[in-house]
C-alpha cells in the first residue's frame, strides 16, 4: 500500500512556482495589477489544506523510534531487556519500520550490542529494522555489519560545530560499504540472487507476522538543515544533493531531515519540505521529517503536520513525545490526527484503539515508577478527563478524537474555577456512587451546584486545597449532601453514614426525597403540645428517637390527624415501616410491619390512647402497639413525649439482629422496653424537585480538609509541581 504525492501539474518548476507564489508579497490591489492578481489566482491550483493532505497520507510512512529517542532523555537508561520489550510492544501496535539501534559512541562497550543479539534470535531476519549511524563512522560500520540489521538510516550534518561535518568523500565511502553490507545479507539469508543488496520488500512473514518488510533501504538524514547557518542553496549541500540524486546512489529510497535544536519556525520547516522535494521526487523517495521541542516552546507536532502539507510523506519519531530535552513530534499523536482528518487506512493498519495502554507502557519501560504528565495529549490523565463540556470530544465532534477511538477511558475532574455543573455531576457520578447517580438529574444538578458554591465560598475565606482530590471532593459532597437531605445542623441525630440508606428507603420512582424538620425535642420542648404545635398537619413524617446508643425510628406517609373531640383519639392509615440507625443490627436496616399494622392512632388534646385493659396509655400510638409516645403504665399519658415504649415481634425482626431481646423472643431496638428517649425529631419527608441551595445553608463551611494543600506550597514549587489525584 503506497501513496505518492505528485505535483498536479506534474511539473515540479511549476509547482515550485506555486509554493512560492504563496508567500510572496501581495501585488497592490488596484488598476490593472489587481485584474491581473485575480486571473492569475484563477489559473493556479489550489494548494490542499493541512486536513486534506494527512487525509490522504499514507500510515505507513512511519519509522518508529521509540526505542532510540526515549533513551535520550530518559534517567533510567534502557537495559537490553528493555529494548526488547519496546520493540515488541511497537511491533505489536502495528510498526512496520522500526529503529532498533543507533551508534555513535566510538568503540565503547553498549546495550545495542547485546539487544542486537536478543533481537536476531526473536526476528532471525530483522526485516523492516533500521540501524542509525553518522557519516564516516568505521566503528558504527563495523557495528552494523556484526548487527545483521538490513535497513540504514545514515545522518549527514554539513555544518556541525558540536558533531563535526560530513563530508562528500566519506559519504560515498559509507554508502558503498552500506551496500555492500546490503549484498552479503541478501547471501546469508538466502535471498533471490538477482537482489545483489538492492531495496526489496521481504515476502517471508516476520515473527511479528507482518510480510513485506523492507530490505536493503538506505534513507539519508540531514541532521542540521534546520539548525544552522547553511542554506539550501550553499555549495555544499547542492553538491551532496545532486550526488544523492544520480544513478550511482540506487539503495538510496528515503530522505530524512530533522531540526535538533528546537529552533527552526513553521516556515523553516516548510521551506525545506517543498524544496527537498522539488530535488527528491515522490515517485521515487520517501520524504519524512523529525521535529523537535525548544526549551522555550513546543510547536513539533504543527511543523510535521505542516511538512506532510508541503509534501513530506510521513515522520520518524518515538510513539510518545518524551525525548532528547523537552520532547519531539511523535507518532502516536500523529496517527491520532491523521485518523481526526478522515484517514481511514489508519484503523486498518495499527491497533489504534491500544494507543493509550502502548503509551502508558512504552512510558513505564523508559520512565519506571515516574508518573505521565497529566496534560500530555491522548496518555496524559487530564487528557480526556473534562474539566469543560465546551471541551468534550465525541463521535459528533468535527476532527475530533474520541476516547474512545485510542483505547482511552473518559472521566471528569474539577478545576474549581472553571468546571460546569454538567461536568461536576459526572465527577460525582464516578467519585460518590449509587447513592448519588441513582438522583433524578434535576437533584443531581442541585447537588453540584451547591458543591460549587460551597468551594467558591471556601475559596473566598482562603482556604485552598486540591479540590479534585477524591477524598477532599468526597468530604464537601458530604457536606452539600447533608445540607440537601436536611440535616445539615450539628445537633441532628441523622448523620452522614445515614442518609443514603434514608434516601433509598424514601425515594419513589422519578422523585427524589429529603427531609424538613418539624420538630426537636431539645429545642422546642418535649411536651405533646410542642410537637403537634411544630409538625401541625404535615404528612409524610419521619420520627427519628436517640436512646443511649441507639438510633431508630418510624416513617409514616400520612399525618398525625387528631380527633375533633379533644378527649377522644383518631387512626390514620397509610405506608408505615421502622428503622434502626444504630444500636441494633451491624448497618442501617429497614423494619416493615404487616399492612394491617399500618396505622397511626393520636389522642385528642385531653385524651388518651389505652390499651384493651385501659392500664397503659400514650398520646401517640404507632404500628398497633409497637411504639408509644407519651407512654404510662397508667391511664393518664406522661406529660412528656419522650417517655416510650417500643418493640418488634421476632417474626417481622431483619436478619442480623443484635440488640436485646425480651423473654418472649420480641426484640426491642432501645436499651429497654420502657424508655425514655434523650431526643426525639420529627421530619417532613419531601420529594421532588430540590431547590437551589441558599448560601446560608451552606455555612458553616466544612474546613478540615482530609488532604489540605500544606501552607509552605504558596511559596515553593510544590504548588506548581504536585504529583496529580
Amino acid at each position: 500500500m503506497s501513496h505518492s504525492f505528485r505535483s498536479r501539474t506534474g511539473d515540479p518548476l511549476c509547482e515550485l512556482f506555486f509554493q512560492r507564489s504563496e508567500i510572496s508579497p501581495r501585488m497592490a490591489s488596484s488598476g490593472d495589477e489587481t485584474a491581473e492578481s485575480e486571473r492569475t489566482s484563477r489559473r493556479r491550483p489550489r494548494r490542499r489544506t493541512t486536513r486534506e493532505q494527512l487525509r490522504k497520507a499514507n500510515p505507513l510512512d512511519i519509522i518508529d523510534h521509540s526505542i532510540p529517542e526515549s533513551a535520550t532523555t530518559t534517567p533510567f537508561g534502557h537495559t537490553p531487556d528493555v529494548k526488547i520489550r519496546i520493540f515488541r510492544k511497537g511491533r505489536a501496535f502495528g510498526f512496520r519500520d522500526v529503529a532498533v539501534v543507533g551508534h555513535y559512541y566510538g568503540s565503547m562497550p553498549r546495550v545495542e550490542d547485546r539487544f542486537a543479539q536478543l533481537l536476531r534470535a526473536e526476528e532471525p531476519r530483522m526485516s523492516g529494522c533500521w540501524f542509525m549511524l553518522g557519516t564516516g563512522d568505521d566503528e558504527a560500520l563495523a557495528r552494523l555489519e556484526a548487527s545483521g540489521i538490513p535497513n540504514v538510516m545514515l545522518d549527514y550534518t554539513f555544518a556541525g560545530a558540536r558533531t563535526g561535518s560530513s563530508s562528500l568523500q566519506s559519504l560515498q565511502t559509507t554508502i558503498g560499504r552500506i551496500h555492500e553490507h546490503f549484498r552479503r545479507l541478501d547471501r546469508d539469508v538466502v535471498m533471490a540472487a538477482d537482489n545483489d543488496g538492492m531495496p526489496h520488500e521481504d515476502s517471508q512473514p516476520s515473527a511479528s507476522g507482518y510480510r513485506w518488510l523492507k530490505r536493503n533501504h538506505l534513507y539519508i538524514n540531514f541532521v542540521d538543515l534546520l539548525d544552522s547557518d547553511v542554506s539550501l542553496d550553499a555549495p555544499q549541500v547542492k553538491e551532496v544533493i545532486d550526488s544523492l540524486t544520480s544513478e550511482s546512489t540506487a539503495i538510496l529510497k528515503g530522505i530524512c531531515f530533522e531540526g535538533g535544536l528546537g529552533n527552526a519556525d513553521i516556515d523553516d520547516y516548510a521551506e525545506v519540505t517543498s524544496r527537498l522535494r522539488l530535488s527528491f521526487p515522490s515517485g521515487d523517495f520517501k520524504l519524512l521529517v523529525h521535529s523537535h521541542a525548544a526549551p522555550h516552546s513546543d510547536s513539533s507536532q504543527a511543523m510535521a503536520w505542516e511538512c506532510v502539507r508541503r509534501g513530506a510523506d510521513g515522520i520518524w519519531a518515538g510513539f510518545i513525545p518524551q525525548a532528547a530535552q523537552t520532547g519531539h513530534n511523535c507518532s502516536m499523536q500523529y496517527l491520532g490526527k491523521l485518523h481526526s482528518c478522515g484517514n481511514g487506512i489508519v484503523r486498518e493498519i495499527y491497533k489504534l484503539d491500544t494507543a493509550v495502554q502502548t503509551a502508558r507502557s512504552l512510558h513505564e519501560l523508559s520512565f519506571p515508577g515516574e508518573p505521565i504528565p497529566p496534560d500530555c495529549p491522548v496518555f496524559g490523565s487530564n487528557a480526556y478527563s473534562w474539566v469543560h463540556s465546551v471541551f468534550r470530544h465525541d463521535r459528533r465532534t468535527p476532527r475530533g478524537l474520541p476516547p474512545r477511538a485510542v483505547g482511552a477511558t473518559e472521566g471528569a475532574r474539577l478545576a474549581p474555577m472553571t468546571t460546569d455543573v454538567d461536568v461536576l455531576v459526572e465527577r460525582l457520578d464516578g467519585l460518590i456512587g449509587n447513592d448519588f447517580s441513582s438522583m433524578q438529574p434535576d437533584t443531581k444538578k442541585a447537588y453540584a451546584l451547591g458543591v460549587v458554591i460551597t468551594i467558591q465560598l471556601l475559596l473566598t475565606e482562603g482556604h485552598q486545597c486540591n479540590f479534585n482530590d477524591p477524598d477532599n471532593l468526597r468530604y464537601i459532597y458530604q457536606h452539600v449532601d447533608k445540607v440537601g437531605f436536611g440535616v445539615s445542623d450539628s445537633p441532628s441525630l441523622i448523620k452522614r453514614p445515614h442518609i443514603p440508606h434514608l434516601r433509598r428507603w424514601l425515594r419513589r420512582p422519578f422523585q427524589d426525597a429529603r427531609l424538613r424538620l418539624l420538630y426537636r425535642s431539645t429545642r422546642d420542648g418535649d411536651s405533646f403540645a410542642d410537637l403537634m404545635g411544630k409538625v401541625g398537619s404535615a404528612h409524610g413524617l419521619l420520627f427519628a428517637v436517640k436512646n443511649r446508643s441507639n438510633k431508630f425510628g418510624v416513617f409514616f406517609d400520612g399525618s398525625l390527624n387528631q380527633p375533633s373531640d379533644p378527649t377522644s383519639t383518631q387512626t390514620t392509615r397509610g405506608e408505615l415501616f421502622f428503622f434502626s440507625l444504630s444500636g441494633s443490627f451491624p448497618q442501617p436496616t429497614q423494619i416493615h410491619p404487616p399492612q394491617g399494622r399500618q396505622r397511626v392512632e393520636v389522642a385528642g388534646r385531653d385524651g388518651a390512647v389505652l390499651s384493651n385493659s385501659g392500664t397503659i396509655s400514650s398520646k401517640i400510638f404507632i404500628a398497633g402497639a409497637k411504639l408509644w409516645l407519651g407512654f404510662s403504665r397508667s391511664s393518664t399519658p406522661s406529660p412528656s413525649i419522650l417517655s416510650c415504649h417500643q418493640w418488634i415481634p421476632e417474626d417481622i425482626t431483619p436478619p442480623g439482629f443484635t440488640g436485646t431481646v425480651l423473654s418472649d423472643g420480641d426484640n426491642i431496638l432501645a436499651d429497654r422496653l420502657d424508655f425514655t428517649a434523650d431526643v426525639i425529631e420529627v421530619y417532613q419527608v419531601v420529594r421532588g424537585p430540590l431547590p437551589a441551595m441558599p448560601t446560608a445553608a451552606l455555612l458553616p463551611l466544612p474546613i478540615d480538609f482530609p488532604k489540605p494543600l500544606p501552607a509552605s506550597a504558596l511559596s515553593s514549587p510544590e504548588r506548581t509541581c504536585r504529583t496529580p489525584a
